[in-house]
Formats: structure tokens, sequence, C-alpha cells
């Protein structure tokens, strides 16, 4: 009997996800609307997203998966294969994806680091106290550069899960909530099945290296 749907993203991943969602949300409406009253709340946001990140990074290379950065490396061909309008579903993250959760972690990773450099340089407080004010002025400019990007890599996201969502007719925005996405064997493929989780042959497959051949996981 065919399976219906498929699990894809693990509950860490989900988890990881929605809380980064939630902290950088709080982070940015402290930090471009907010006040000296709301700074706690900024730098607080700010450490609990900056430590987010760092367990998506282990679990990019610990996790299931569908979490693994090695299951979803981009490279310009495949990105630009998925730009066509007949591009095959993927299972996990697409290309184009993938660019953006790499986009995503290195412009996280430049806030965390200027804040500290903000917070030591300017405020003289935390591990970076011993940094010039001047050290500190630069790290606010590049914080809050950084910080644009994030809008508009966040912006970039939303319309690209809306698009995909359209593309392929499944609620892309509820598989991150219900870690489910339907089985389409024609078109679902993975780079590595985890062998803990029993596979049927014709659901997960992935394209041989240099031919023309389809091997089962």
């Amino acid at each position: 009997m065919p399976l219906s749907s498929i699990s894809v993203w693990d509950l860490p991943l989900r988890l990881f996800h929605w809380a980064l969602a939630v902290s950088v949300s709080g982070a940015a409406a402290t930090g471009f609307f907010g006040g000296p009253e709301v700074l706690q709340w900024h730098i607080g946001s700010g450490l609990v997203a900056g430590g987010l990140v760092i367990a998506r990074i282990v679990w990019g290379f610990t996790g299931s998966t569908h979490a693994r950065f090695s299951d979803f490396l981009p490279n310009p061909q495949s990105v630009v294969e998925h730009l066509r309008s007949d591009a095959p579903r993927h299972l996990g993250h697409n290309p184009v994806g993938a660019l953006m959760v790499f986009g995503l972690i290195g412009c996280m990773l430049v806030i965390c680091v200027s804040g500290l450099v903000v917070l030591g340089g300017i405020f003289k407080t935390g591990p970076l106290a011993f940094w010039s004010f001047d050290a500190g002025l630069t790290g606010r400019e590049v914080h809050e550069a950084a910080a644009w990007a994030v809008v508009g890599l966040v912006s970039l996201h939303l319309a690209g899960v809306a698009f995909e969502s359209r593309r392929s007719g499944e609620n892309l925005a509820r598989s991150m909530l219900t870690g489910r996405k339907e089985a389409r064997p024609a078109t679902i493929r993975c780079a590595t099945c985890p062998p803990r989780v029993c596979w049927p042959s014709s659901l997960c497959c992935s394209q041989a290296q240099g031919s023309g051949r389809r091997t089962a996981c």
C-alpha cells in the first residue's frame, strides 16, 4: 500500500526553525523600533538566536537525513536547474532553499559576533569588553548592515515558500509544523536515507553520479 506522507523534518529541526523565527522577530523589533529601555530584551533575543544557530550548525552534521548539510549542499548547476518551470520536486531543501539556509546562518553569525563587539567596545561589557570604542562603532555598522540583510533574506524566504507551495501543490509551511510531506514516487529524491528507517525503493532514490540510472537508497 503506498504511503500517503513521509516524515522529512525531525523535531529538533522544526523546534529550531520556529524558535529562531520568534527570537529573530524579537531582536528585530527591539533593535529597529525600541530604545535603550528595551536593550536587555534585544540582547536576550540575540543571545537566544545565536545559541540556536550554533545548535543548528551542530545538528547539520549530526541530525537526521534532511537536516544534514550534506543532503542539500547547493551548486550553481542545481540552482539554475531548479529555477526552470519543470524543475523536479525535492523532498528536503531544494537548491535555492539551501542557499537561503546557508545565507541566513552566515548573516546570523555575523550579527552575533558584531553584537558582542558592540557590547564590548561601546558598553564595555561581555567577553569583548577589552575592545576599543572605535571597534565598537565599526561593529555597530556591521551589525546593522547584517540585520538589514537578514530582513531581506527573510522576505525572500517567505516569498519563496509561497511560490514553491503553489508550484509543488503542497503547503510547505505546514510541513515544517508536522514534519511530513506528501509521498510522490515520481518526484521524491534524497541524497542519503537513514538506515533505521525502512524506505520503499520506489519512494527513495538518488541519481547515480555520472550515469543515467537511478539507484535505491
